[in-house]
């Protein structure tokens, strides 16, 4: 701990005794080859006396199965690194700061009182809410817009040089929202579609003053991720949406439940402003014994995990097909992921594919990248060799600006020549290949009132955060 005593030792020479001085560590690095909590323990009390607050983290960001430790992912509980301040706090007199996965006031305040820490620390939870300390002294911790921890503020830093955030579409665009717009023409704004898209643009159209009236043809808000709630690492998204369905309920917005928008309901409306917020069907992939009893969707699946066997094998490597896989897994199931190109697919969030990684390696689940599902049967998936016939060229514009676009690498069965066909038993099998926009149910809205804007996921079936992004930057304008 030399190096960094001299440097602290010459900030005081400089800048006075005064002057406040706060080192970050890790208590423990958390990987093979790391230091462990003995260590940081030590570090700790060469430190003791010599600065003003000992911040505690862990992790590295330098080695990537420890990256999503030091940033905790959403496969880590609230406050996963507090042990190794708690532990750090009782060998030192200086004041001891925790950090990671904190954005519930109630954990943040026991931490305090408890002794654990004498601060806490917060940074994503202040990007998804920059409020949240106020709400949380006000008393109105329920109003507190929570942080998914999906890392899409991390990707795109890394993928756009921008910070944004799946749930707060001001994060990123300060400057754009820094001054109130003029004064809106009060209309009547009719929302179709009470998902993502749909509650953001109602809460957006109703703060500018609009007349807004929301209809869900389900019995309640939050669309089609409503299906995710069984799932433990998707806890926050469940949040997130009764957060937004909540914010809804207490503005001044009509919401009419199972009711869909028919071009006569729409006409009948009389509104000024439609937005389609539709939403999507998945796409059932047309391979011989797709319609097999054995065979089910993604989404089914996520209602009724217990109607699966032992033996999974899921067609599609996308983000719903790893998540699924990592959810059945955690069950006690057996997985297999078949995947076309050559390369699992991150969704365009590599930092969040570092933490896929991690619980594929946790849990063994299998990946046949460059393979073909070419036909199905009552024991499982004939996989077809496709080599690079279904990957995606590379992007020019990302390879000179060197950012990374996928964490997961090229996976090629190297020994398997193109065509050559492999058996993968299964006692289910379940297809995650995308997702088709309602695009016929939209088109028969759009001119049903003067002013109509299509957005979400009925437009490209994209992310969180560009169906955030896109209906609040829509109704902002109307």
């Amino acid at each position: 701990c030399r190096f960094p005593i001299a440097i602290i030792d010459r900030i005081k020479q400089k800048c006075g005794s005064g002057f406040p001085v706060e080192i970050r560590i890790s208590g423990s690095m958390c990987y093979e080859g790391g230091y462990g909590i003995d260590e940081g323990i030590a570090i700790a009390k060469q430190l003791d006396g010599k600065v003003d607050l000992i911040h505690v983290s862990a992790g590295s960001h330098e080695v990537p199965e420890a990256f999503t430790i030091t940033h905790p992912s959403m496969f880590l509980p609230d406050g996963v690194n507090v042990k190794y301040a708690a532990e750090i706090k009782k060998h030192v007199k200086t004041p001891v700061a925790t950090v990671g996965a904190l954005g519930d006031p109630e954990l943040m305040e026991e931490i305090i009182a408890s002794g654990k820490a004498d601060v806490v620390l917060a940074a994503r939870a202040l990007l998804a809410d920059p409020d949240m300390p106020n709400k949380a002294r006000e008393g109105k911790p329920d109003e507190i817009r929570r942080c998914l921890r999906c890392f899409v503020c991390f990707s795109a830093l890394v993928t756009k040089l921008q910070y944004v955030c799946a749930v707060n579409p001001e994060t990123g665009f300060e400057q754009d929202c820094r001054h109130e717009l003029p004064p809106a023409v009060k209309k009547t704004v009719l929302v179709a579609g009470g998902g993502i898209a749909g509650m953001q643009a109602a809460l957006t159209a109703s703060q500018r003053g609009h007349k807004v009236i929301l209809y869900e043809k389900g019995d309640r808000l939050g669309g089609v991720l409503r299906c995710e709630e069984k799932v433990p690492f998707k806890k926050l998204l469940a949040d997130y949406l009764d957060y937004q369905a909540r914010m809804v309920s207490r503005a001044p917005i009509d919401v009419q439940l199972g009711t869909e928008v028919t071009p006569d309901l729409a006409k009948a409306v009389d509104a000024d402003v439609i937005i389609a917020a539709l939403g999507t069907r998945p796409v059932i992939p047309e391979i011989p014994g797709i319609s097999g009893k054995n065979v089910l969707g993604a989404e089914e699946v996520y209602y009724h995990p217990e109607s699966t066997g032992k033996n999974v094998v899921i067609i599609g490597g996308g983000l719903v097909g790893i998540e699924l896989g990592i959810f059945l897994s955690g069950l006690g199931r057996k997985v297999t992921l078949i995947e076309m190109m050559e390369t699992l697919n991150d969704g365009g969030n590599p930092v969040h594919a570092l933490a896929l990684i991690n619980e594929i390696n946790k849990y063994g689940i299998q990946a046949s990248t460059a393979t073909r599902a070419a036909e199905i049967n009552e024991k499982g998936v004939i996989g077809e060799y496709v080599g690079s016939a279904f990957t995606l060229p590379p992007c020019p514009t990302v390879e000179a600006a060197v950012l990374r676009s996928n964490s997961f690498g090229r996976v090629v069965r190297a020994e398997a020549e193109e065509g050559s066909k492999q058996f993968f038993e299964a006692d289910t099998v379940i297809y995650a290949v995308g997702q088709q926009p309602l695009r016929d149910e939209v088109n028969a809205l759009r001119f049903c009132a003067p002013e109509f804007h299509q957005i979400g996921d009925c437009l490209t079936p994209k992310n969180i955060q560009q169906a955030t992004g896109m209906a609040f930057t829509v109704a902002r304008d109307i």
